[in-house]
């Protein structure tokens, strides 16, 4: 098991504590936008660089995005696609080949490589205050989009459709309301966040569709080589295809029989109405002392699984490159969730060694991972 195995099952596991909070979200709360906007935007990619080199620099000012397009389905991590370790892991996957060219159908493994590198969509139904979550891309695909959250009058005035080339779009960009979790890398340094939409002259319609892509996502638990394994799947779906609904349900029912895998899926990418069978249909269904009891043993057999197969001298190599006095190390090892009180001070490689037993230890070796690509994603490049 190479590293970007391990920081696979801990992108999972974090889906899946996120998975149980998709119903949370509130539109109580949120600011009216501004009269005067101060920041315009005419790409997705121009948007999301700046928002996640200086993110304070946006929070609650007045945006306006030129010629986007409208999707229902969000990013599963909003931004993830424009950070370094998923350019990191999209050019690893660029001489991939697939199992069936024509289809383009992937291993599950290679399907999960493309969701770390930004990949995949959920569709969340709408809040108790009748507020919906939403996303506006420039690009032809959802998961690269941007969050929006509109207000029941902008919805009820403007009747949204899937693919819906919008003029402008202008909101006030605010930290989202949802509870997500904080101890993963990904969550914790991307910025978490919603274009706010409350009126309808907020937004002016272009009156015709896109040529716009969605990916649904689930996670697929099966075994193969006789260890149980987890990966990401996805599927590519035109807005302007026909029966799209029973194109994803055949897509995931063959793709989890596939070559013998017989797999079956945990969470279901439309939360609001589940297009297949799934472990958990909907988040509540992750949220009783049962489900959660499953969750702990998932992350215990990664943890199990990871250890098993990881070469420690190389992962301890790695952050003492990367880290190379104590004081970053043990401000890496605290942010991983570990005990600072617990390492001794020494050479760089001693106290990497310590770390990466800590972190063993404690069942913390997915988030350490993690952490390690988001803060130092050039070490994960191939050798």
């Amino acid at each position: 098991m190479d590293l970007t195995s391990i920081i696979k099952d801990g992108s999972i596991m974090e889906s899946l504590e996120n998975y149980a909070k998709a119903d949370q979200l509130v539109g109580s709360g949120v600011v009216d936008a501004e009269p005067q906007i101060e920041q315009r935007f005419h790409s997705s990619s121009q948007f999301w660089r700046r928002v996640i080199n200086a993110p304070e620099n946006y929070w609650n000012r007045s945006l306006q995005f030129y010629k986007f397009a409208f999707s229902d389905w969000v990013p599963r991590v909003p931004g993830l696609g424009f950070t370094r370790g998923a350019r990191i892991i999209s050019r690893q996957l660029s001489n991939t080949t697939p199992l069936n060219i024509d289809r383009r159908i992937y291993r599950p493994n290679d399907k999960s490589g493309f969701v770390l590198s930004g990949a995949g969509s959920l569709k969340l139904p709408p809040d108790y205050d009748g507020y919906s979550l939403a996303c506006i891309t420039s690009s032809s695909i959802s998961s690269e989009g941007i969050p929006l959250l509109i207000s029941p009058e902008v919805a009820s005035h403007h009747h949204f459709k899937n693919g819906d080339l919008l003029k402008s779009v202008q909101g006030v960009w605010q930290k989202m309301t949802i509870d997500w979790v904080k101890h993963f890398a990904i969550t914790d340094l991307l910025p978490r966040g919603y274009l706010v939409v409350r009126h309808p002259n907020q937004v002016k319609k272009a009156n015709r569709f896109s040529d716009l892509y969605y990916d649904p996502c689930s996670i697929m638990e099966y075994e193969q080589d006789d260890t149980l394994k987890w990966d990401y799947v996805f599927c590519n779906v035109p807005v302007s295809g026909k029966n799209q609904q029973k194109g994803i349900q055949d897509f995931f029912e063959d793709y989890r029989t596939m070559e013998g895998i017989h797999g079956k899926y945990l969470i279901n990418p439309d939360v609001g109405e589940p297009l297949f069978d799934t472990v958990y249909q909907t988040p509540a269904d992750l949220k009783s002392d049962y489900a959660r009891a499953q969750l702990a043993l998932i992350k215990e057999r990664m943890n199990q699984t990871a250890v098993e197969n990881l070469r420690v001298d190389q992962l301890t190599a790695k952050i003492a490159a990367a880290y190379q006095d104590p004081y970053s190390l043990r401000v890496f090892a605290q942010k991983c969730g570990i005990n600072m009180g617990l390492i001794i001070e020494d050479a760089p490689v001693k106290m990497a060694v310590q770390i990466v037993h800590l972190s063993i230890t404690s069942n913390l070796l997915l988030e350490l991972t993690q952490r390690l690509l988001i803060e130092q994603s050039d070490i994960y490049e191939l050798e």
